[in-house]
């Protein structure tokens, strides 16, 4: 029977994911299609142009919301259904 392996990234892909990640919300920004959320971005340091409804996110920024968020992840088995 054929078994799934569970392949991880290294350290130094993670820190490239990382990396792109933070140019591309800094140089292109994200679409928001919502007033009150691109004020609250802006007055929390991203830059906002209400006219294309993009807000372009500092580092800084997304640095301190992954601090925000717990990092650990809690992995468990599928259910396999028996028949």
């Amino acid at each position: 029977m054929a078994q799934a392996r569970t392949v991880f990234l290294n350290q130094q892909e993670m820190d490239l994911i990382h990396a792109q990640s933070i140019k591309s919300l800094q140089e292109i920004g994200i679409k928001v299609h919502s007033k009150p959320v691109l004020e609250v971005l802006e007055s929390n340091g991203a830059s906002v142009d209400y006219n294309a409804l993009v807000a372009k996110i500092p580092e800084k920024m997304v640095n301190l919301l992954l601090k925000a968020f717990k990092r650990n992840f809690h992995y468990a088995p599928a259910i396999q259904s028996v028949i």
